[in-house]
């Protein structure tokens, strides 16, 4: 049993650690102003959207326009068409829970991959039984997809634009 939390703990580490990640986006040299915003606006379109200001107060949002002096936005809770001063906005951060599972689940399987022929060559006769040998393989890449697939989704695809200042959490 004790081998078995040691390769549960093996697989599930490097799958928290992958998907914790959030990729972030700052305004650079390399892009202007307007393709940045154009940019945001059009990730607004396929994605989960919040906006979240200054004054750390957070929005749900659909029908997202960021121009460089100011933002128009929908709330999803009053759903009254809201705009702002794009400087009062901290950061957009666009969520996929989606993506975060299929992502979750490739790297559960390549996870489980290893593990389960990590085990394989610890124990080639299958832990005792010639005949399970390639059952271990099979159940790591099975049992690394599944808890791969519901991290991911937990954790979703986070993508993160910078307008002004810094994240805060």
């Amino acid at each position: 049993m004790n081998r078995a939390k040691r390769y549960i703990g093996i697989l599930l580490t490097p799958i928290i650690f992958i998907y914790s990640c959030t990729f972030t986006y700052k305004k650079s040299n390399k892009n202007t102003i307007d393709t940045y915003y154009e940019r945001i606006n059009s990730y607004s379109e396929r994605f989960s959207t919040y906006i979240i200001l200054s004054s750390e107060e957070e929005f749900e949002v659909v029908r997202l326009n960021v121009q460089v002096d100011s933002t128009s936005f929908t709330p999803i809770e009053s759903y009254k068409s809201t705009k702002i001063s794009t400087s009062e906005i901290n950061y957009i951060e666009f969520k996929d829970v989606t993506r975060g599972a299929i992502g979750g689940l490739l790297m559960g399987f390549l996870g489980g991959l290893v593990v389960g022929f990590t085990a394989l060559a610890l124990s080639p006769e299958g832990g005792g039984h010639p005949d399970m040998s390639g059952f271990v393989v099979i159940y790591g890449v099975l049992i690394g997809g599944i808890a791969g697939m519901v991290i991911g989704a937990i954790k979703q695809d986070r993508k993160i634009f910078y307008i002004n200042g810094t994240l805060i959490e």
